[in-house]
């Protein structure tokens, strides 16, 4: 192998601004007779072009592998600081204590959040491209099934500040002259919608199921992902309307829902993760609701 030219680091930089990106080459020959490179030995020679196209080659892969290994640590730090948030609230329960709003606050968007957001940087340096590269990487993140953990995450446990959210983004709507605005505050509306079609299947008892769909049991299956697919999109919408008007977002992230076919073993795991917390969120932000619904199942499925 070749030894790679000493450079000062005002070089660099305008080598690391010419290699932004997967057409580095091109640019680099594009743009090698222009710049002029200081010496910073005596004796030094110039770099030819050609020189110049193969050192920023060379460079972005070093960047691709840089940015593969900060994702990697981001990745590793949403798990662990998700694992230890369930630790911390244990402890609490334990000791009698409540979390206060500003410590979850801390909890979820000055770790979990800032490390999402580093995350999607360095995945778009390392060029990260399709959901299965994507889930293959945040496999770490996705540390449980079980449903009394997942209902103990931070993602989760947002749910406890969804009325305050929605409050603050309707405010925002109705004070913005944004044109969209009407249409924006319908939006509010179709997460509690999306969430009660979805209880409605969950809640079903199985006479009801028998009645309506017979022994076609698939199709009250279809119907009950569908109405969980739309339930995991109407909460990406307000994810998305609060990052427009500026608000706390609902959840550190957006979800995945399961319309994937062929799905690889990272991406279903991934898939199964959101659906599973997503519900466990609407759980906590309608818990009243549900605690009605699962009475009422209760009492019919003994038959009173």
């Amino acid at each position: 192998m070749e030894k790679e030219p000493n450079h000062s680091e005002d070089q660099k930089k305008k080598w690391e601004r010419l290699s932004d990106g997967p057409s580095a080459e091109e640019l680099a020959m594009a743009t090698a007779e222009q710049i002029e490179i200081e010496d910073t030995h005596e004796g030094e020679t110039p770099l030819t072009p050609q020189e110049l196209a193969q050192f920023a080659i060379e460079f972005r892969k070093r960047e691709i592998e840089w940015a593969r290994m900060d994702a990697e640590r981001e990745v590793d730090n949403i798990g662990t600081t998700d694992q230890q948030f369930v630790t911390y609230r244990k402890r609490l329960k334990a000791e009698g204590r409540t979390m206060t709003d500003k410590e979850f606050f801390t909890w979820e968007q000055t770790e979990y959040a800032g490390a999402w957001q580093r995350l999607q940087k360095y995945m778009r340096k390392c060029d990260i491209q399709t959901e299965e590269e994507e889930a293959e990487l945040e496999y770490p993140m996705f540390f449980t099934y079980d449903e009394a953990t997942l209902h103990e995450t931070i993602e989760a446990q947002a749910g406890n500040y969804y009325r305050e959210r929605a409050k603050e983004l309707r405010e925002k709507i109705l004070a913005s002259d944004d044109p969209q605005k009407e249409e924006d505050e319908k939006k509010l509306s179709s997460f509690y919608s999306a969430v009660n079609d979805h209880l409605d299947y969950k809640y079903m008892t199985p006479e009801d199921i028998r009645y309506r769909y017979g022994r076609d049991y698939e199709d009250y299956d279809r119907g009950r992902t569908i109405a969980h697919n739309n339930a995991i999109l109407s909460l990406n919408t307000l994810n998305d309307l609060a990052r427009k008007y500026g608000t706390t977002p609902f959840t550190p992230r957006n979800f995945w829902t399961s319309n994937k076919s062929n799905q690889t073993a990272a991406v279903a795991r991934r898939m199964r993760y959101d659906r599973d917390v997503v519900e466990e969120y609407y759980a906590i932000a309608f818990s009243q609701e549900v605690a009605i619904r699962d009475r009422k199942l209760q009492r019919e499925l003994r038959g009173y």
